[in-house]
């Protein structure tokens, strides 16, 4: 077989296209590359009707490597103008998008690497290509995903949470569905406006906001407030995992207290590892701690008892099981747990609610894993957009 039918056939181009070459190189020592030299075919019978050649554009792609060989495509593309109208145009290239420097394949195959590795500089490294045209490939594959037609319509529980971009106060916030696990939206800022900004978007999809009858959020009062505004209907949910996070912050905060009475520091793990796992010596240091302060002692218990609460069999045995514990802190009459107990009294309803729900965020906190992996591997990102692409990229449902 000639190797110009053969690159025709591994290509699948036909008419009016045409292999008429192929050519090894060695440009510079070292730097080996295989070009390949398309024709087109500009007979009458091949060009658009009642159209005459009007200029050549000589296009130049990138594509798959041959063998360990970067490969390149040219081609001298004609452009037609249209005898009635005037109007001139490129033919288009069946192997590339319009406009694009790269081949369909070359960019599926980036695509699936900056999925795997998480990282874009080092993929545009190993496919020698600079990081700029890589990106242009990704910020055209989320403009592709954001004119995926999406039916939000069946979305009856959504979960938010927040997860820093960088240091500092900065934030992005993702919105999924909690019954399937998708990705719905994510949106720079932690503010209620995140909240209206997503109701908005969801709408345009389908999303019936009345029939929305779950929502489960951290105590953020930005969020409680732009969930109750924007889905009244909804049965507001808090999290576990961050009431049960505030609950050992402020046992933290006791721990921290005693430790600066003895003159130093109290090992935090001695308290929040599980007793059976510590070792022997450790065991023996946290029983000398609790034997020395007693106070502590009676907070240590508390909030191991905590855990109870997720353990109640309805909502009326939780919520006599979380009024009696928060009673209990108020007794120790120190501010820190004073205001904790007072924060589950605020929001005892909504924090017991998950008995009935179920539902937590734990999926959500899932994706921040996965968003501060990305973060890790770029070394952080400059423009929040490219986190988010990103983002969308590793989470959101993709094209078909």
């Amino acid at each position: 077989m000639k190797t110009e039918k053969l690159f025709s056939q591994l290509l699948n181009i036909s008419l009016p296209f045409t292999v008429e070459r192929v050519v090894y190189t060695e440009e510079v020592i070292g730097k080996k590359s295989v070009h390949i030299y398309i024709s087109v075919n500009t007979s009458a019978e091949h060009r658009p009707s009642q159209s005459i050649i009007h200029d050549y554009d000589d296009r130049k792609w990138r594509h798959l490597n041959l063998f360990q060989y970067p490969c390149y495509i040219h081609c001298n593309l004609p452009k037609y103008k249209d005898k009635s109208t005037g109007k001139v145009k490129t033919l288009e290239a069946p192997w590339a998008k319009s406009g694009s420097g790269f081949t369909v394949l070359f960019e599926e195959f980036a695509l699936e690497l900056v999925k795997i590795h998480g990282c874009v500089s080092e993929v545009a490294r190993q496919l020698s290509i600079y990081p700029q045209r890589l990106w242009r490939i990704v910020e055209d594959y989320g403009k592709e995903m954001a004119q995926i037609d999406l039916d939000y319509s069946n979305v009856r529980s959504i979960g938010f949470d927040e997860t820093s971009k960088k240091k500092g106060h900065k934030y992005i916030t993702c919105f999924i569905d909690l019954d399937t696990g998708e990705l719905l939206y994510v949106v720079e800022g932690k503010s209620s406006e995140v909240v209206v900004d997503f109701a908005k978007q969801a709408t345009v999809q389908g999303l019936d906001i009345e029939k929305v009858s779950n929502i489960s959020i951290d105590m953020s009062a930005a969020f409680i407030c732009g969930a109750e505004k924007e889905f009244p209907n909804a049965e507001i949910t808090f999290d576990k995992f961050h009431v049960s996070q505030l609950v050992q912050k402020a046992f933290d905060n006791i721990r921290k207290s005693f430790g600066r009475k003895q003159g130093g520091s109290i090992d935090k793990w001695l308290f929040f590892r599980p007793y059976e796992e510590l070792k022997k010596e450790e065991q023996e240091q946290l029983d000398i701690l609790l034997v020395k302060y007693p106070l502590l002692d009676m907070v240590y218990e508390l909030k191991n008892d905590f855990k109870l609460l997720w353990e109640q069999p309805d909502k009326l045995e939780a919520s006599a099981f979380l009024s009696f514990w928060a009673d209990k802190m108020k007794l120790f009459k120190k501010k820190t747990l004073t205001t904790l107990a007072k924060t589950l009294d605020k929001h005892h309803q909504r924090i017991i609610n998950v008995i009935d729900t179920k539902i937590t965020n734990a999926v959500l906190e899932g994706f921040n894993s996965k968003i501060q992996t990305l973060k890790r591997k770029a070394r952080g990102y400059k423009k929040t957009e490219n986190l988010i692409l990103m983002v969308k990229l590793h989470c959101a449902k993709q094209p078909t």
